[in-house]
Formats: structure tokens, C-alpha cells, sequence
């Protein structure tokens, strides 16, 4: 069990208890567990009872029930809580600025428990008799349910890479000797992924039941020998496939795509007197098998160079690879040091020396620290007693001061910090 899928239970444990209207202390304790959770760089599924309690904000109920939906996938706590209410209500909280507050006002007051059923509210008017809500609210509401069906059956790539990561670590931890790589959407690094594809090779069928068994499955869509589809707890479907391994490479290319890489590359084949399909590159008089094993061989095998997969777009990438001239791609060795970052000193989760240890060992060669200003901060929020003392007494401000802020608050440059290079 990975620690954002622990975060994202207590997440909406908070957003339930809230839509409840219960104890805003308790409804804090679990949003704060969330965050810390999330940022926290230990596998929570690893830890001790008593080093579940030394991480700050856990205490003994929240180390429980940590302990529980690692053991079991969910909270007992988590279930009950759903079981209160609709199981759409939770799609109202995914709209973009529709919070806890305003979902428990639409079901509690109007009854409305499906975004059908609250796009027809709107569209007649009805949320606007509902206390802090009105036009502009509508039309906000409006807004985020278009924006929510223009991207239906889409995640993230963030939200993918992080429930594929978690699903291959499962699998790869029950069957260590096979091969398993993402592909799809989310291996052509995409910025929207529709589901979760994953390629497996080297296992045995039994791979199929370790993969519906896991614990973040929602429903099981269909399984058998050698592929299986799931749906995963918050909405985002995963297929396992079992390939043998001199297909591996062939299948790799398939499953990748895109579709219309893949058609561009298919009639390049057909033209050359091949066929090509997932299961390898066949010479079309006699059906022997020229390539399939790996992905160059088949690119080679049709006079190109092999296209990474961020390129399979068919965006001129086959022209590109026939004359030996596909762009260099930039990775992650190629980055060099980092600009923009924020240490304890402000709003940072490490201090300036854990920083630069860790960039250190990242490779980098500088890193250049940017931490807001604390008098800022202050005078913004009202902390800083200068600050009450010239809202109350506007006239007497410091007349040496050449820096403003909107609103006429003064702004103090940050703190400048020179550091050499990390090498």
C-alpha cells in the first residue's frame, strides 16, 4: 500500500466528516494527517506501530487505522462514513472549487447527489437560493461540470504515474523475476492518461489473480489468462497484459502508440512486403518472423532509427528517423541545478543543509534558494505589530519607504543568500 493511496482515504474521511458538518478539530486532525502523509518520504506499509506514532500529527487512533488500510486496503471507519451518504456524492467534491461546505449545503438542503442532477439545479436556478450562492457561483458550478466532461475518462499524468507506480511495485514485489513496464499514454508521457496499461512478461497466468486481488481494485472488469481489466479506486482503470518474451518487443511497440504512429508504421511495413501487429514483424510470403524480440530490431528492420516513445505522435517522427536525425530528448542527467526553491526558513519542508545534501546527491551543480520574506508575510496576515500600528495610524509611515505592496502595505526585499557551487 503506497502513502497516497492512506492519504487519499483520509482525505475524504475529512471531506465526509465535513459534508457531516462534525467536529472541525477532528475534521483537521485527518487533513493534516493527509498532507503529512503524503510528504512523507518512508513507506508508511514498512513502519512500526511506534514509528507510525513518532510522525508528527499521527497519533494512536490515526497509527491504527494506518495499520488497518495497509492490511486490508480500507478503513472500516472509511466505509461506514460512505455508507451515510450516496455513492455519487463524492463525484460532487472532484469539480473544480465545489468544497465539502457547498456539497453538504446542495444534499442537505436541494437533495442534489449526481452531477446530472446538479447541472439541471443550476441551469434552474435553485442553488442561488442557498446561502452564499448566486450567479457567479452558478456559473462557476456550470463551468467545472463542462470542464469535468471535456476530460471524462482522463486523469492527470501525476495521478496515473502515481497509481501505476503503486500497482507495478504490488506486482513486482509478488513476482520479482517477471518483466512489467508501463505503456500507453502514460510511457508516451502524455499530459492526460484514459486508463493504466501495463506489459507483463516472464510470469505465469497466476500473475492475473495477484492483479485482481490488489487491494485498490474497485471492480473487477474482466479476467483472464493473459489480460485482465480493473477498475481502481478513483476511477481509473488498469489492463495487465501477458505476452511471451519473443514478442515482448513487438507488443512494447503496439501498446504504446500512438494509434496513428502505429498505422504509419504498419503501411511502412506492409509497403516493404511485412506485416506487423503485436506479436512481431512477419515477412508476408511465407509468415517467418523477422523481428519482435525488442523494439529496435523492428524499427531497424524497417529502415529507421527507434523512435522514443515521447515522439510516437506521427508528427513527421518516421520522416525524422528514415533520415537518422530524431531529436536528442532532454532526461533527467541533463538537468543541472535548480532555481526556485523554498527552505524552513519560510514555507520550505527542509532546511537549507538537507537541501543542498540532497542536490548534491542528485548531481546537481547549484541550487539557488528564493525564500519569501517573513516580514512579508506578517504585515500581509496582520501579525506584524508595525503593521496594526500603520493600518490604525495611516499617516504615520516611515517616510524613507520606497517599496509598496498593492494596498499599501510595505514590502521588504528577501533575504539574498550566495552559495557556491555544490561541487
Amino acid at each position: 500500500m503506497e502513502n497516497l493511496a492512506i492519504a487519499r482515504i483520509f482525505s475524504e474521511i475529512a471531506d465526509l466528516l465535513e459534508i457531516k458538518n462534525e467536529n472541525p478539530f477532528k475534521i483537521r486532525a485527518y487533513r493534516n494527517a493527509a498532507d503529512t502523509i503524503v510528504h512523507t518520504a518512508d513507506r508508511l506499509s514498512d513502519c512500526s506501530d511506534e514509528q507510525l506514532r513518532a510522525i508528527g500529527g499521527i497519533g494512536k487512533d490515526l497509527a491504527s487505522k494506518i495499520r488497518e488500510i495497509c492490511e486490508t486496503g480500507d478503513a472500516l471507519y472509511h466505509r461506514e462514513l460512505l455508507q451515510e451518504f450516496p455513492p455519487t456524492i463524492l463525484d460532487l467534491l472532484h469539480l473544480q472549487g465545489v468544497g465539502p461546505k457547498t456539497v453538504a449545503q446542495l444534499y442537505g438542503q436541494l437533495g442534489i447527489r449526481t452531477l446530472e442532477e446538479l447541472e439541471l439545479a443550476c441551469k434552474n436556478g435553485r442553488i442561488r437560493g442557498l446561502k452564499g450562492m448566486g450567479a457567479k457561483k452558478e456559473a462557476l458550478i456550470l463551468k467545472a461540470l463542462e470542464e469535468s466532461r471535456q476530460r471524462e475518462g482522463r486523469h492527470l499524468m501525476s495521478e496515473t504515474v502515481h497509481a501505476a507506480t503503486a500497482l507495478l511495485d504490488y506486482l513486482q514485489e509478488r513476482f520479482p523475476v517477471a518483466s512489467l513496464t508501463q505503456v500507453g499514454s502514460v510511457r508516451r508521457g502524455t499530459e492526460t492518461s484514459g486508463d493504466i496499461d501495463i506489459l507483463a512478461t516472464g510470469a505465469d497466468t497466476s500473475l492475473m489473480a495477484a492483479f485482481t486481488a490488489y487491494p485498490q481494485v474497485e471492480r473487477i472488469l474482466a479476467q483472464g489468462e493473459t489480460k485482465s481489466s480493473v477498475k481502481l479506486l478513483g476511477g481509473i482503470q488498469a489492463d495487465l497484459r501477458l505476452v511471451a518474451v519473443e514478442s515482448r518487443g513487438a507488443a512494447l511497440q503496439y501498446f504504446t502508440g500512438s494509434k496513428t504512429h502505429n498505422i504509419a508504421l504498419r503501411d511502412r511495413a506492409i509497403s516493404r512486403g511485412f506485416k506487423l501487429n503485436e506479436y512481431g514483424l512477419f515477412l508476408n510470403a511465407d509468415d517467418s518472423r523477422i523481428a519482435g524480440a525488442t523494439e529496435e530490431e523492428i524499427y531497424e528492420a524497417l529502415g529507421l532509427m527507434c523512435v522514443p516513445p515521447e515522439l510516437r505522435e506521427n508528427r513527421g517522427e518516421l520522416e525524422a528517423a528514415e533520415r537518422r536525425a530524431l531529436p536528442v530528448l532532454v532526461e533527467l542527467r541533463d538537468i543541472r541545478g535548480d532555481l526556485h526553491a523554498h527552505t524552513t526558513e519560510t514555507d520550505g519542508r527542509d532546511d537549507i543543509e538537507a537541501m543542498a545534501t540532497a542536490a548534491k546527491e542528485a548531481g546537481l551543480e547549484y541550487l539557488a534558494i528564493t525564500d519569501h520574506s517573513q516580514a512579508l508575510a506578517m504585515e500581509r496576515t496582520g501579525r506584524d505589530p508595525r503593521a496594526r500600528a500603520r493600518q490604525a495610524h495611516p499617516r504615520g509611515r516611515p517616510a524613507h519607504r520606497r517599496h509598496h505592496a498593492p494596498g499599501g502595505h510595505r514590502v521588504r526585499h528577501p533575504r539574498r543568500r550566495q552559495h557556491g557551487s555544490l561541487r
